[in-house]
Formats: structure tokens, sequence, C-alpha cells
């Protein structure tokens, strides 16, 4: 017989969002640039947003601390999702995701 236990998430890690909505140009991007669906969920998760220089959109970037956090949240996997460190998404005023990229430094 296997014991089954059930994932509480911590809320101070984790806190449910509702699914995030992409236009088609994000996802046409996200898949050109190969950035998996975990980064975009953790740079909405974990990541610092900042206005983006119109002032019409939010740029949301991993950084130390965010990207510390995410790294405890996905556990191992992490070191192959290094190469995401930099990545950014820019979403609207209304959370709608409107493109994905590599932020090269």
């Amino acid at each position: 017989m296997f014991h089954v236990s059930r994932f509480v998430p911590d809320p101070d890690v984790f806190s449910p969002r509702p699914r995030v909505i992409r236009t088609r140009h994000a996802a046409v991007r996200q898949q050109q640039r190969s950035i998996p669906d975990i980064v975009v969920d953790g740079l909405l998760d974990f990541g610092q947003p900042s206005r983006t220089p119109d002032g019409r959109a939010w740029r949301w970037t991993f950084g130390k601390r965010g990207w510390a956090r995410f790294s405890a949240f996905v556990g191992p996997a992490a070191r192959q999702l290094d190469r995401y460190r930099h990545a950014y998404v820019i979403t609207s005023d209304d959370d709608v995701v409107l493109t994905v990229a590599h932020g090269w430094r």
C-alpha cells in the first residue's frame, strides 16, 4: 500500500494565480525562443515588475532574490534553467502576456 501525502503549498513561496493569458505573438515568440512555460510562470510568480520606458506595459525580470526563490521552488531542475535567468516577460496592465524574450547581459 502506498502512502500519498497531499501537497500543501507554502503561501510565502507559492501564490496561486489565474491561468496566464498569452497573445498569439507571445506564444509564437516563446516557441521561437525556446523559453519553457515554467520560466514564464516563474517570472510572473517570483519576478520583479518594472514599467517599460513608454509606461504602457510591465516588464518582469528575475532579481537575485526572485531567482533564488524560483530556484528553491523548482529544485534540482533549476540548474538546467539557469540559461533563462535573464529572460523577461512583457505584460499589459490587465496581465496579458504580450511577449517573451531573452535578456542578454
